[in-house]
């Protein structure tokens, strides 16, 4: 069984989603939230995260593994210090989230699930659920 709530919720439901992972449990609790959530993933997750491997002083990079190389040498102090700025999105910014990217998810969400086999679940909302946003 995995349970999760908020962004933990919206991961047991990609969880399920993904074909990578689907079969790993049987039952799923996602509590106040889903990967419908439109904070729950970002098309332009690339992007952002180049924004803020600038921010990390991280500029002059052939590729991504040559990036997460370069940031591997970042002290994990200065993540902290960096990332609290965040880009003005329309919704709740969290600073990173799943990416559709044609692996994990091999498509679109609502493709994966029309085609995910269900499975038990229980679901519900939280007292004060997203008091802190």
């Amino acid at each position: 069984t995995v349970l999760g709530q908020s962004a933990g919720a919206a991961s047991v439901d990609m969880l399920h989603l993904s074909p990578h992972s689907t079969n790993l449990f049987h039952k799923m609790i996602p509590m106040a939230g889903n990967a419908l959530c439109r904070w729950s993933s970002n098309k332009n997750m690339p992007q952002q995260c180049v924004k803020r491997a600038n921010r990390l002083g991280v500029t002059d990079f052939k590729n991504s593994e040559d990036m997460l190389e370069q940031l591997r040498k970042v002290p994990a102090d200065k993540f902290d210090v960096k990332f609290p700025i965040r880009d003005k999105e329309p919704d709740v910014d969290f600073e990173t989230v799943p990416l559709v990217d044609g692996d994990f998810f091999p498509a679109s969400l609502e493709v994966l699930r029309k085609q995910a086999k269900p499975k038990p679940l229980m679901t519900g909302v939280t007292k004060e659920e997203g008091l802190m946003l």
